[in-house]
């Protein structure tokens, strides 16, 4: 009778710890996949954003350098450092488009498919009237 007692005194114990325990690893193992899943998900969403961002960043710092190669080629004189000037300008140039497509390719919704288009025409437009300066 002694050893019945003993038994389910122990079983009354040993029982609710063992739940308790499981629902606790369960909960862990459940939230550490989460997490982790959470982790992966605002990697990939920095990593685009920052792609974007540089992008957009390159392009504002070479379009900067174009309106300087302009007004360097309306300052100088001597034809061999104009030609240099233009040079650069048309560089310049072809590095923003081919970072506009690069920014074009990374579009995900139609608001940003139509600032796009905008930045896009602003672009055209911008570099029209500095190739009409430098003629």
């Amino acid at each position: 009778m002694v050893d019945f007692l003993r038994k389910r005194l122990f079983s009354k114990i040993i029982v609710p710890i063992f739940l308790l325990v499981a629902v606790a690893l369960g909960l862990s193992f459940y939230a550490r996949t989460n997490l982790l899943a959470l982790s992966a998900q605002t990697s990939k969403i920095v990593d685009f954003e920052a792609r974007r961002l540089d992008l957009i960043l390159r392009i504002r710092i070479n379009i900067s350098e174009m309106s300087v190669h302009v007004r360097d080629v309306i300052i100088e004189t001597r034809p061999r450092e104009m030609a240099e000037h233009k040079e650069s300008f048309e560089k310049s140039r072809v590095y923003v488009t081919s970072m506009l497509d690069k920014l074009g390719a990374l579009i995900e919704t139609e608001e940003q498919r139509a600032d796009y288009d905008r930045l896009r025409a602003s672009f055209a437009e911008f570099t029209a009237m500095l190739e009409r300066v430098c003629s």
